[in-house]
């Protein structure tokens, strides 16, 4: 009986998928680490500094994608800043499917028509994203 596996064709086949895999994985990674994701210290540094700040996970208080950073008109989401006159509301749900634990998430809802709706998960804890969601509608409900 003919076995594939040891077959020199089908081995040297394996043997080239396996280093260009490799290689293309190494070629990701190393772009990513020539250009790392902005932290709030580079954003605050570049931008000012922000009114306030609410955090969402403070395992990764100093990422953007972690934090909501609250300037005078503006909010700043992942980076990406949103007029305060955009957002028609905010409120925080559980985005958890079946056999997966609780995620909580502040959903933002906008008039902006790229955006309708933008989801900022929290984390699994109901009280955490309570708190966050009243820090940012207190900010929400100033003149």
């Amino acid at each position: 009986m003919y076995n594939l596996l040891f077959d020199p064709y089908v081995g040297f086949g394996l043997i080239v998928i396996v280093l260009i895999g490799f290689y293309l994985y190494k070629i990701k990674y190393r772009e990513d680490d020539e250009n790392p994701p902005m932290t709030v210290d580079d954003y605050v540094a570049t931008n000012g500094e922000p009114v306030d700040m609410v955090v969402l996970d403070a395992t990764r208080c100093n990422e953007l994608g972690a934090v909501i950073l609250v300037y005078d008109h503006t909010l700043v989401v992942n980076g990406q800043p949103i007029e305060r006159s955009e957002v028609t509301g905010a409120t925080f749900n559980n985005g958890a499917v079946p056999y997966v634990d609780n995620r909580y998430q502040i959903v933002l809802t906008t008039t902006m028509p790229e955006h309708p709706t933008i989801h900022i998960p929290v984390g699994s804890e109901a009280t955490f994203a309570s708190e966050a969601l009243q820090q940012l509608n207190q900010y929400l409900s100033k003149p």
